[in-house]
Order: C-alpha cells, then structure tokens, then sequence
C-alpha cells in the first residue's frame, strides 16, 4: 500500500512538473514574434500582437511564473518604447498605447514579486524596472503637455513606485537624489490635484509638507483635501 502510494505520489507530481514546463514552448514563441517586431517594426508591425497572444497563451498554462511576467514588461516595455520614440520624431502624434509603460512597470513589479529565490528572475526584473522607470517619466511628460493630467499622474506615481522597489532592491533609479525625488514628487502631486485624483494624490503631498517645501500649492491642496487651519 505505501508503495503504491509513493508511485502515485511521483506519477503526480512529474504530471504537474511537465504541466509546468509546457509553457515554454509559447514563451518561446513570444520572444521571437518579439525580436521579428524590434528588427523591423514596419515591416513586421503584426508580430507585436503574435507575441501578446503567444504570451497570454502561455500564462493561461503557468500564471505565476517570473519569467512570463519579465517577459510582458519586456514586451509592453517595448510597445512604450516606440510610443515614446514616434512623439519624439511628431509631436502632434496621439499616443495608441498610452498604458504601456504602466503595464510593463506592473508586468516586472510582479515578476520580482514572485522570483523570491529565482536570481535570473530576479536581475531580469530588476534591470526592466530601471528600463522603464524612464518610459514612465517620458509618458507621463507626454500626457502633461496633453493636460491629461489624470493620466499623467498615473505615470508619474509609478515612477516614484520603481524607485521605491529598485532601491529597496539594488537597482539604479533615475531619482538619484533626494532633490530629484522632491521634484518628481511634487510633479506627482500637481498632475494628481489637476487629474481630480485628491485622494492619490493626498500622500504625495503630505511627504513634500513633511520635507518642508516651500511651494504654495502644497499648502492649499491639503487644506482644500483636509480642510485642516494648520496648512
């Protein structure tokens, strides 16, 4: 009887070993609609969709794999990229994928969540945030000149968001120091007091009340949010 359980025991876990590993095969695929796509972006614009289906394909096999949620920042990095790199050449051009950057910051945010022991995954992780801790910054200067300032906003906080996790984590933010982080906190805050986002934008104006800043409009946004005497 306990031999037969040992037997079934193993015939179950290599089942779930094996299911484990089929995702590969997709992610495979992924990444070469993917460098099809960065070799030739005109010629081969489609291979961007093959390489998001191919990865929903294998994610529906393995949800928590690290290495899948490198690979969506990588992709959804890249898609950012050429966002940022079409505004740059025209600057009348309407943004197609203006979450992008966000869903490549989430995509590694996550990614670094799940790799715990997994080193590769980890690093990988770590060198996406600091990649598209930029694109971040970029998109969300683009929505600002667009007076989107809800989804400037949104950009900008998760700048500070890949700054908080590189740091914490041994990477290299673009916020070098803490005059850069006051300002890019103080430009989270005026695009989420702008963007109708009182409630986000409430903590990043607290910790420029903290630090002492002298800009007026910190004082008379808290006071407008709390209604406190003392800002």
């Amino acid at each position: 009887m306990k031999k037969a359980l040992m037997i079934f025991m193993g015939i179950l876990l290599m089942g779930t070993s094996m299911s484990a590993q089929e995702y590969k095969k997709p992610m495979k695929n992924a990444k070469k609609a993917l460098a099809k796509y960065v070799k030739d972006t005109k010629k081969n614009a489609a291979e961007i969709t093959n390489a998001m289906n191919f990865l929903d394909e294998a994610m529906a096999i393995d949800g928590n794999a690290a290495a899948l949620y490198n690979l969506k920042g990588e992709i959804q990095g890249t898609v950012a990229d050429m966002e940022i790199r079409k505004t740059l050449l025209d600057p009348t051009y309407s943004l197609q994928n203006p979450d992008a950057a966000i869903a490549s910051f989430e995509a590694y945010s996550k990614a670094l969540e799940l790799a715990v022991d997994d080193k590769k995954a980890k690093k990988a992780a770590i060198a996406g945030l600091e990649s598209v801790q930029r694109h971040l910054d970029n998109i969300a200067i683009t929505h600002y000149n667009l007076k989107d300032y809800a989804s400037s906003f949104n950009n900008f906080s998760s700048v500070i968001k890949a700054h908080e996790l590189l740091s914490a984590n041994g990477g290299k933010s673009v916020l070098a120091d803490e005059a850069a982080i006051n300002e890019k906190t103080f430009s989270t805050a005026v695009t989420g007091y702008y963007g109708e986002k009182l409630t986000e934008a409430t903590p990043y104006f607290e910790s420029l009340y903290t630090a002492g800043s002298d800009e007026p409009l910190v004082y008379e946004a808290l006071f407008k949010i709390k209604a406190d005497p003392k800002y």
